[in-house]
């Protein structure tokens, strides 16, 4: 049976060899052509499960790449999205996989690596078509955001089970995709960036450093002066046993050549000792595969040395924010106990019922019984305190995740 395909692409060459490279390969696919992001668009939207795999040319000459790339994503954020540049583009390689593409490349395409790559992107979207059909929800775009919460525990399963962390932009695109029609749950993803608050404990992150380079650790240094528990490291293997004795870490700046193991080689260890921690890749080598190999694999961000002050504090904030939600929404990982019977989802049908019900009599609800229905919010805020008395049918999830803050979480204050 032939697979079918999509290559967008406005340049004739670039699709011939493409479909020379596709005609060697095993499986058989039926090739379709879009010359500019209109046609794509318009043959995408037509037929939106049809195509498993997308190849995309980030240089479109009629719309920016990644645009394109975020369009084809929310028409069906299943398919898989494999992007290529005419030149070796760093940046346009991390744009991309942060925006959920599947993989990059530069030209001229490595004939066996492009083969390989399209076969895995069709068997990682056959794996959670598959997880989709058994537990009867959509990941994303199709159903509201409550309704995504046990597909994503299934997708996290299913991550952990290949030995893949789920990484903070999958987590976030499974979770807050921006969607235009759904009216539960309007604008969120426009949320995340206000919606973290400080903490009471005011706790400053703990951050470790593993890096070779002098200039650069005098540069940590400075930035993270009295803003940071920060540990310094600068060898893989000192990195690694200073890890083992940290207890808890929130994010980890880790350099990819070092003179014992590089980053990337170190990288599932670093996970593996602490898996509550958000890692950032900083490197003075621009090398695009490792950049795609190390964002796969879970890294948080990729910084190319030398880097601004900014550039790294924005980085750690958006480290720490997806560390933050993690932790407030770990009940998604959490199986039913028999004093707390219901799954996340019921919850909070259950505590919005109730919620609405006590608001109609004319009472107020406390913080101390959301904790009742929610125990790992537990301390976001004192027990005496009043939830707003005007939280709308439908919003009560939203209103959750703009206004709960997870107990000893450190925040942004502390990198900006």
């Amino acid at each position: 049976m032939k697979e079918k395909i999509l290559i967008v692409d406005y340049m004739e060459n670039h699709i011939s060899s493409v479909s020379e490279i596709l005609e060697e390969s095993k499986q058989e696919y039926e090739i379709t052509v879009a010359n500019c992001s209109e046609s794509a668009l318009e043959i995408f939207q037509k037929e939106k499960n049809s195509f498993k795999v997308i190849l995309l040319n980030l240089d479109q000459a009629d719309i920016f790449g990644i645009k394109l790339l975020n369009k084809l994503k929310e028409t069906n954020y299943r398919t898989e999205v494999v992007t290529y540049t005419i030149e070796d583009n760093i940046q346009a390689c991390v744009d991309a996989m942060q925006a959920g593409a599947h993989d990059y490349f530069s030209l001229p395409f490595d004939p066996e690596g492009l083969r390989i790559t399209i076969e895995k992107a069709y068997e990682s979207y056959n794996i959670v078509k598959e997880i989709e059909d058994k537990s009867g929800h959509q990941l994303l775009n199709e159903h509201p955001a409550k309704n995504r919460l046990d597909s994503i525990q299934q997708y996290t399963a299913k991550k952990a089970i290949e030995g893949h962390i789920v990484s903070p932009y999958e987590f976030f695109g499974l979770l807050y995709a921006e969607e235009k029609k759904d009216e539960i749950y309007p604008g969120f993803s426009k949320q995340i960036r206000h919606m973290v608050e400080l903490n009471e404990t005011n706790k400053k992150p703990a951050i470790l450093v593993i890096d070779d380079n002098e200039e650069a650790l005098r540069s940590y240094k400075i930035i993270l002066r009295n803003k940071a528990e920060a540990h310094y490291t600068k060898c893989a293997k000192e990195g690694l046993d200073q890890a083992k004795k940290i207890k808890e870490l929130d994010i980890i700046l880790l350099d990819i050549m070092m003179p014992d193991k590089n980053g990337d080689v170190i990288l599932p260890e670093l996970q593996k000792l602490h898996p509550e921690a958000e890692i950032i890749v900083i490197t003075a080598y621009q090398i695009t595969e490792i950049a795609s190999k190390v964002l796969r694999m879970g890294a948080c961000g990729y910084i190319n040395k030398p880097f601004f002050d900014h550039t790294l504090k924005a980085a750690m904030s958006k480290a720490l924010r997806a560390k933050l939600w993690k932790q407030i929404l770990v009940e998604l990982n959490q199986k039913p106990a028999p004093d707390n019977p219901f799954p996340f989802k019921q919850r909070i049908f259950l505590f919005e019922d109730y919620y609405l019900s006590r608001i109609e009599a004319g009472y107020k609800v406390t913080f101390c019984e959301l904790y009742y229905f929610f125990p790992a919010l537990e301390g976001a805020k004192p027990e005496n305190m009043y939830l707003p008395n005007d939280i709308k049918k439908g919003d009560m999830l939203f209103w959750l995740a703009n206004n709960t803050a997870v107990k000893n979480v450190a925040l942004e204050r502390h990198v900006e």
